[in-house]
């Protein structure tokens, strides 16, 4: 993760009655005026996107301003779509004259650099963050001190526990950022030969070891063969293969890919390089992982904390599933990296009831006892400082995260790739894994690419069956799911306000939606409406529109409705906004379009389709004399406050599912919508090109 803030601190500081979005503005003329001068200020946005119009245009950019164009795309990423950089280029331009560095009095027109004496320096700002690296975003944790302190519960309560002396103990190692590849990033070559010799070595090891019935590695890859494409098209077997750039393997089932994959990486291992493996599930992950260390290398697994307890659950049952049936009896190398124990669980005292959840564990959230008491003035309580666990250096639970500093092997799924960061306590920079083992894998081999590649489509573009047949419905399962987690403990999760606040949601999401079908299932002509493509409460809003407004037949014609449907437009742009009044609301007839959402989340009687027509009619002008067309209309405005409403509650529980996920004990293809790629991949990943909307 980079500071995106870092470089306009200072010119806050000199500027204070600037709006630091302002400062991003100006960032981006000052970013087209170095790589594109000449260009219209209202292109801005389409530099910041990630796509290539320049090229598309035929203009070639160097490299160095491609690099500043990524460089910029780290700050800029909220400018990056059309509307909203118009929108705060048309902020900017209004700003006093003496604070402004461009004029763009005309946005079809380059911007106009001016003279500037207040806050001088910002033009040697804006060249400094594009001529260096953005610098990586910093979290201090400092490790707590021995003595008394207090963590909260999931009920917000205060639970003390006294840390002795003993678990005091030195900061873990971490992670060096900056360290050279082993291989100096030159290409690999290795012979049939050598990984013949390195299958020998795996086989005399295992059956060293006592693991007589796993040596077949030798024998497994005699059968292999190698083939590079020939000029005649039936290939040309080869003597040795070389890895310089990207290089793609395939082959039939069964050909030998998982077995070239696996020595491989331990050939690699074995000649000082470090190598990460990317395979498409947890259960591989394990299973590689413990293989390797069998061998006597340094091999560890990359798994999100979040879902460790349905890992857990997952391994109990493919051992049950094996015939081991009793869980003590369960015993498996896997189980070290799965640990949910937790240090500061056992020094709570008498006091403690009940085990702490697993992510109760205050591995990073112990305050102080004392801490948050009044200054000397008795008057203003002091914001108590979080603090890391200072046994984190040999919890049970973080074995894996300590194992991974060194390691000559990482072994990752996709998503512990692109979503998990490393943690605090061993290093104060925040990254992700994804660019950590890019920084430091001499080789990545990504296995069944086709999987990995459908679970980043998924991660980057996700999809899914809101409402369905049964078991296909995401809605139904969720629903199912949360009423018998909430009632197996007495709702007593609902302590958590995050947790109130997603099953609020949902519930609005599963009114909204049983309101939406029975409108489709009774009024036939809904559906006919709503069928011939894609829609949302913004397609169907611009239907309505067109409806209403017609616009003239010919381009050059005059338009009549102009003005008004731009009105209407604009009324119902703002009910989209916000449809159940959770802002404040100042048009009036926005405010009924509110009052008419909530009244059809509740009731569907004759008086509100009377209220629903009286709305229609203001906002269309159609003739109410034609009763039919006049209801037909009045049913489709009342379709799209459903709509809507759905939309933005569905959007604010797919946002907080990652919060309420493990509280809740949820498993769900929900997970697929709610984690969405973080804003580091902005930068290198495009926006898809209409936008990541909800769509129906």
């Amino acid at each position: 993760m980079r500071d995106r803030a870092s470089w306009r601190r200072q010119l806050e500081k000199e500027l204070s009655s600037f709006p630091p979005v302002m400062f991003e503005v100006e960032l981006a003329l000052f970013l087209i005026e170095r790589v594109a001068p000449g260009c219209p200020a209202a292109g801005g946005w389409t530099f910041l996107g990630g796509y290539p119009f320049a090229g598309s245009a035929g203009r070639r950019l160097p490299a160095d301003h491609e690099i500043m164009l990524a460089r910029g795309r780290v700050y800029l990423g909220r400018l990056r779509r059309r509307h909203v950089w118009r929108q705060e280029l048309d902020r900017y331009q209004r700003l006093p004259e003496a604070d402004r560095g461009y004029d763009v009095a005309d946005p079809s027109r380059p911007a106009v650099r001016r003279a500037v004496t207040r806050c001088a320096g910002r033009w040697d700002a804006y060249a400094a963050a594009l001529d260096e690296p953005p610098t990586f975003e910093l979290r201090r944790l400092p490790l707590a001190d021995a003595g008394p302190h207090w963590f909260l519960s999931r009920q917000r309560r205060r639970l003390p526990v006294d840390i002795p002396a003993e678990l005091v103990l030195a900061s873990p190692a971490g992670h060096d950022l900056h360290a050279p590849l082993a291989g100096g990033g030159e290409p690999l070559t290795v012979t049939r030969d050598e990984l013949l010799d390195t299958a020998r070595w795996m086989d005399s090891t295992l059956m060293a070891a006592g693991l007589e019935s796993q040596a077949r590695w030798e024998r497994r890859l005699g059968r292999v063969t190698i083939r590079y494409p020939g000029s005649g098209g039936a290939g040309t077997a080869e003597g040795a293969l070389r890895v310089d750039g990207l290089l793609h393997l395939a082959g039939m089932v069964g050909a030998g890919k998982s077995t070239l994959r696996d020595v491989l990486a331990v050939w690699a291992a074995r000649h000082g390089l470090r190598c990460t493996l990317v395979v498409s599930d947890v259960a591989e992950v394990l299973r590689l992982t413990v293989g390797f260390r069998q061998l006597g290398l340094r091999a560890a697994p990359l798994l999100g904390a979040s879902t460790r307890e349905r890992h857990i659950e997952r391994m109990h049952r493919r051992l049950a599933a094996r015939g081991t049936g009793s869980l003590l009896a369960h015993d498996d190398p896997s189980f070290d990296f799965l640990s949910t124990t937790c240090v500061v669980d056992g020094l709570r005292g008498l006091e403690a009831g009940t085990p702490l959840r697993y992510l109760e564990a205050p591995c990073t959230t112990l305050y102080q006892a004392g801490d948050d008491e009044e200054d000397a003035d008795g008057e203003t309580p002091r914001r108590p400082r979080r603090q890391g666990c200072p046994a984190w250096p040999v919890c049970p639970r973080q074995h894996g995260y300590r194992e991974q500093v060194g390691a000559e092997i990482w072994v990752a799924t996709p998503a512990s790739l692109v979503h998990s960061e490393v943690p605090a306590h061993q290093n104060a920079e925040r990254i992700r894994y994804l660019e950590l083992a890019c920084r430091r894998s001499d080789l990545i081999i990504v296995d069944e690419a086709d999987l990995v590649q459908m679970q980043l489509d998924a991660m980057f573009a996700p999809a899914a069956t809101l409402i369905g047949r049964s078991p296909e419905s995401l809605l139904d399962n969720l629903q199912r799911d949360k009423i018998e987690e909430l009632a197996r403990e007495g709702r007593l999760q609902l302590g958590e306000q995050t947790t109130e606040t997603w099953v609020g949601a949902m519930d609005t999401v599963a009114t909204a939606a049983n309101r939406l079908y029975a409108l489709l299932v009774q009024h036939p002509e809904i559906q006919r409406w709503v069928i011939a493509d894609y829609f949302s409460a913004w397609t169907l809003h611009q239907q309505l529109l067109h409806d209403w407004y017609p616009p003239p037949g010919n381009d050059g014609d005059p338009d009549p409705h102009a003005a008004r449907r731009q009105e209407v437009n604009d009324i119902l742009d703002a009910f989209r906004d916000d449809p159940l009044g959770d802002g404040t609301q100042h048009d009036p007839e926005v405010d009924t379009l509110v009052r008419l959402c909530h009244e059809s989340l509740s009731t569907m009687g004759p008086q509100l389709r009377q209220r629903l027509q009286a709305a229609m009619l203001r906002l269309s002008g159609l003739d109410g004399a034609d009763e039919a067309r006049a209801a037909e209309h009045a049913l489709r405005l009342g379709f799209t406050l459903l709509l809507a409403a759905l939309q933005v509650r569905l959007d604010l529980a797919m946002a907080l599912w990652p919060a309420v996920e493990a509280a809740l004990n949820l498993e769900s293809p929900a997970s697929l919508l709610s984690r969405r790629p973080p804003l580091d991949y902005l930068p290198l990943v495009p926006e898809s090109p209409m936008g990541n909307v909800l769509g129906f």
